[in-house]
């Protein structure tokens, strides 16, 4: 089994927004079943699998990706929930900013080369825990920040990391080093995500 709701009624706090992994289109719906009808006649316009069973393990499977228990029910071996970082700004978001930044400009302010950082918007554009500025607290903290990546490096299809709480337009272009001195560890990511990778490559260096 996967994750699944316990109240179907009630509303989660991400609203009944899915996105569809294989294609990235976005769906934001009015309640759980029209979300379930939009996502099976996508799936079947796309020759994707598209029955009552599979729909319903997938969206609700992301639905509780940022939910606690109180709102999904987890078997033993189900993915555990993952923090949602973006609700506010604290003091160890702003701690590993500022070790980036140190680390950004000790390494001369390098970036990852062009293939890699595309590699990783790739990941995150797909990722269902990418969120815009308008579902964050404190957009103007991510804007500064988005503005200090080179306009030829952002990628419009990708805001923030509900994950880490890290712009992702400054993080896919950093290099192993700065993301490893803002990212503690990669027990907050899931396991579609690439950073863990990194994590682990630059941990043993």
């Amino acid at each position: 089994m996967t994750a699944r709701l316990r109240n179907r009624k009630e509303t989660p706090p991400c609203q009944w927004r899915y996105l569809e992994m294989e294609t990235g289109y976005l769906f934001n719906e009015n309640d759980h079943a029209a979300l379930l009808s939009a996502v099976a006649k996508h799936r079947e316009y796309k020759g994707l699998p598209s029955d009552p069973d599979t729909v319903l393990e997938l969206v609700e499977a992301q639905l509780c990706l940022t939910l606690d228990d109180s709102r999904c029910h987890r078997d033993p071996g189900d993915t555990p929930q993952i923090i949602d970082k973006t609700h506010a700004i604290d003091g160890k978001l702003v701690l590993g900013f500022n070790k980036a930044l140190f680390s950004f400009l000790k390494d001369g302010l390098q970036f990852a080369n062009r293939e890699e950082a595309q590699r990783r918007a790739d990941i995150c554009a797909a990722c269902p825990l990418n969120k815009s500025l308008t579902q964050c607290s404190c957009s103007a903290f991510y804007k500064i920040i988005e503005k200090m990546i080179p306009a030829e490096r952002r990628d419009k299809r990708i805001s923030v990391c509900a994950s880490c709480g890290c712009s992702l337009q400054a993080k896919v272009n950093m290099e192993d080093s700065v993301i490893q001195a803002s990212t503690p560890d990669a027990s907050n990511f899931p396991e579609w995500c690439w950073q863990p990778e990194v994590l682990a490559k630059t941990s043993k260096t």
